[in-house]
């Protein structure tokens, strides 16, 4: 007669000795887990294998909001077909990319460069300063930054200590009077969400709360900044054990994975049952599904 040794698993826990893990069948532990899945309703499977493409160059700064996928390899931004057949879309720096998809169009910032593809081709954003009919505001070129966002009608900028934000509806420039907010360090995490904006630089994390950019009040959430890289956006109601939903933020730091919630509660996911990590200073982070994969270097 076969006896299961456990029907299903809480996740790991790298906090308490493997000898006095409790041992219940419907929720043990792990200790240890590598190159397995662990899904919401505590089944653990061997995790899947990986697919050979013609892609055999290193590639960075993959991203795809539910249309078009780009990633940048060498000194080339790419689009991804579904056959994994790839088109440069422009010649860069090879820094690392943000994207912002918004109204069939995707921006995209390096810290070097900027553009907005459309209709299957790159172009420039405007680099002129203009005032519109309806406003004595003059808005100048948007700045070349490392990050981007989108919160009340504008998007968001990021360069260095500084989140600029252009005008409302009027995505081609900022107003360099009014028109930023600014951290005490350089950001390293910026994620907009119904009520305000995650932000981290090195002294923590903050939530900007306000749905609109002139009205952001600042609130520092923690004393431990994210790994830069590691956030990504995603539905938190898929969360097992807590009670949130909406779209939220993910992300990672030396004390484990953290969710902030639309609203501005921040959670700490994995408090009780991951050692402290060690320090990086930059990762990556992606949603599949309910999975959340992290990386940090």
């Amino acid at each position: 007669m076969k006896q299961p040794i456990f029907t299903g698993s809480s996740g790991l826990n790298t906090l308490v000795d493997p000898a006095r893990l409790q041992a219940d069948p419907a929720a043990v532990p792990l200790s240890r887990a590598y190159n397995v899945d662990h899904d919401a309703t505590g089944r653990v499977s061997r995790r899947k294998g990986c697919s050979t493409t013609d892609i055999t160059s290193a590639v960075h700064s993959l991203w795809c909001d539910g249309n078009e996928c780009f990633f940048v390899t060498g000194t080339s931004l790419c689009r991804l077909s579904p056959d994994f057949s790839y088109d440069v879309m422009a010649t860069v720096q090879g820094a690392r990319t943000s994207y912002l998809q918004l109204d069939n169009r995707v921006y995209w910032v390096n810290g070097y460069e900027k553009g907005i593809i459309e209709n299957g081709a790159n172009r420039t954003w405007p680099d002129s300063s203009y005032s519109p009919y309806d406003t004595t505001i003059t808005y100048s070129p948007v700045p070349t930054g490392t990050m981007l966002g989108y919160h009340g009608a504008r998007i968001l900028i990021v360069d260095g200590s500084t989140i600029w934000y252009t005008g409302r509806h009027h995505p081609y420039g900022v107003d360099k009077e009014h028109g930023y907010f600014l951290m005490e360090n350089a950001v390293i995490m910026c994620r907009p969400v119904a009520e305000g904006v995650w932000v981290s630089d090195s002294t923590g994390v903050y939530f900007l709360q306000g749905r609109t950019m002139p009205s952001l009040k600042p609130f520092q959430r923690s004393s431990v900044p994210a790994i830069s890289g590691t956030d990504a956006v995603t539905d938190l109601s898929v969360l097992r054990g807590f009670e949130v939903s909406g779209l939220g933020v993910l992300w990672l730091s030396k004390e484990g994975v953290c969710a902030g919630t639309a609203d501005g509660t921040m959670l700490n996911l994995t408090d009780g049952k991951l050692a402290e990590l060690p320090v990086s200073e930059r990762g990556a982070g992606v949603v599949i599904g309910q999975r959340l994969s992290l990386i940090h270097i």
